[in-house]
C-alpha cells in the first residue's frame, strides 16, 4: 500500500512541473514576441531614408543602417574599422565634439554637419545625436540620425537668388526709366543738329554723341526687358543658324585674341520659339565671358560651341579652357552686379541679364560641371512643347 505523503508528494510535483511548463511556454513566447519586434525595428532602420549611425561611447563603431552607408559610398565592414571624425568634412570635425557634449547635457542635441564621402566629396546632414544609457546610468552609445538636405539647401539658393533678382529688379526698373528720359532728349536734339549742321567736324561729332546714347538707350531696354521678362515678339528659330550668326560679328576679335573656335552643330535640331535679338545677346553674352576668362590666363586658348537636344531640350554649350569657376562663388554667379573682374571692367550685369531672358523663354542657363574651364549650358524649349504647355 503506498503511503499518503507519496500520492502527495506526486500531485505537488506535478503541480510544480506544470507550472514550470507554463513559465517555459511564456517565456518563450515572450522571447518570440522580443524577437519579432528586434527584427521589425531592423527591419524599419533598414528600409528607412534617414541615416541611422550608432556609436560606443568611446566613439567606435557600432550600427550604420543602408542608407547611411550608401549616402557615405562606403560598407559597414569599411566603417567598422574607420574613426567617426573622418566620417565628417575637415572643415567639420570639431561639431561632432559640441553635438555630443550637448547632448550629453540636455538629452538631445540638433544642428547641421558636413560629411564627407569615400570619394572626398561633402554633403549636408541635418542631424539629431541621442545618447543611451544602461540601467545602471551609464552612458553605452550615441545615436546619430540624419537627413540628407542636399536637395532642399539648392532649392533655398534658387529662392534667395529669386528674390535678389526681384529687389534688383525693381531698382533696375526706377534707374532705367530716369535714364531713358535724358537719353531720348540727347538722340532728338542730336537728329536736329544733323538736320541744320553742316560743317564736317561738327556733324562727326553729333553723330559720335548720338551713335553713343543709343547704344546707352539700348543697354536701359535690355535692362527694362530683364525686369519685365515680357514676352515681346518671338518666332520660330533654328538656334544653329541664330548661334552661327553670333559668332560671326565676333570672329575678328577672336582670331586676333588667339583663340581658336571649334563648332559643333546638332544637323537635325528641332526649332524654338524665341526672340531672335535677346537670344543673340545670350550667346554674345557667353563668348564675351569665355574670350575674357580665357584671355586672363593665357594670350591663346579653345573656345567650343556646341548644340544639341537634350532631356526634350534644345540645347547650346559655351566651353573654354580657362580658370574655371570657384565651386565657391559658383551658386553667385547669376546675381547682379556680381562679377569676379577687376574694377571698372565689367557691370556684373551680363549673366544676370541672360539668366533672366533664359527664364522668361521657359528655359534655363546654367554652370555646368566641367574638368577644366568653364560649361555654360543654355537650354530652351522646343517649339512643340511651347505649343503643348
Amino acid at each position: 500500500m503506498i503511503p499518503a505523503w507519496v500520492g502527495l508528494a506526486c500531485c505537488v510535483g506535478g503541480v510544480l512541473v506544470g507550472w514550470l511548463l507554463a513559465r517555459v511556454a511564456l517565456r518563450r513566447s515572450a522571447m518570440a514576441r522580443a524577437d519579432a519586434r528586434v527584427r521589425l525595428l531592423a527591419r524599419a532602420l533598414e528600409q528607412t531614408d534617414c541615416l541611422v549611425l550608432i556609436l560606443k561611447s568611446d566613439g567606435a563603431f557600432e550600427f550604420a543602417n543602408e542608407a547611411f552607408c550608401r549616402a557615405l559610398r562606403r560598407p559597414a565592414e569599411e566603417l567598422r574599422n574607420t574613426p567617426a571624425r573622418t566620417l565628417f568634412a575637415e572643415a567639420a570635425r570639431h561639431l561632432s565634439d559640441e553635438l555630443t557634449g550637448a547632448a550629453l547635457m540636455r538629452g538631445r542635441a540638433q544642428g547641421t554637419v558636413l560629411r564627407q564621402r569615400a570619394d572626398g566629396g561633402t554633403f549636408f546632414t541635418s542631424c539629431s545625436v541621442v545618447p543611451l544609457f544602461d540601467r545602471s546610468g551609464r552612458l553605452t552609445h550615441f545615436v546619430w540620425l540624419e537627413r540628407d538636405i542636399t536637395d532642399d539647401l539648392r532649392l533655398r539658393e534658387k529662392l534667395v537668388q529669386s528674390e535678389r533678382l526681384s529687389a534688383v529688379g525693381q531698382l533696375v526698373a526706377g534707374v532705367a526709366h530716369e535714364v531713358n528720359n535724358p537719353l531720348q532728349s540727347i538722340i532728338g536734339l542730336s537728329e536736329l543738329i544733323l538736320a541744320t549742321a553742316h560743317v564736317p567736324e561738327i556733324r562727326a561729332d553729333v553723330v559720335r554723341i548720338r551713335e553713343s546714347a543709343m547704344r546707352a538707350g539700348q543697354v536701359v531696354r535690355h535692362l527694362l526687358a530683364f525686369v519685365r521678362k515680357s514676352p515681346r515678339e518671338r518666332e520660330s528659330a533654328d538656334l544653329n543658324v541664330l548661334v552661327e550668326s553670333t559668332l560671326a560679328l565676333r570672329a575678328a576679335e577672336l582670331r586676333s585674341a588667339g583663340i581658336d573656335v571649334e563648332e559643333e552643330y546638332c544637323p537635325e535640331l528641332p526649332p524654338a520659339m524665341v526672340n531672335r535679338e535677346e537670344i543673340q545677346q545670350i550667346v554674345m553674352n557667353l563668348v564675351i565671358n569665355a574670350e575674357q576668362a580665357i584671355l586672363s590666363t593665357a594670350q591663346e586658348g579653345r573656345l567650343r560651341v556646341r548644340t544639341g537636344y537634350l532631356s526634350g531640350a534644345v540645347v547650346l554649350e559655351v566651353m573654354d579652357d580657362g580658370p574655371g569657376v570657384p565651386a565657391a562663388i559658383g551658386g553667385r554667379i547669376f546675381e547682379p552686379f556680381f562679377t569676379t573682374r577687376q574694377v571698372g571692367a565689367g557691370t556684373g550685369l551680363g549673366l544676370s541679364i541672360a539668366f533672366g531672358i533664359a527664364s522668361a523663354h521657359g528655359g534655363s542657363l546654367e554652370l555646368v560641371p566641367t574638368t577644366a574651364g568653364a560649361c555654360f549650358r543654355l537650354s530652351l524649349p522646343p517649339v512643340r512643347a511651347q505649343a503643348v504647355a
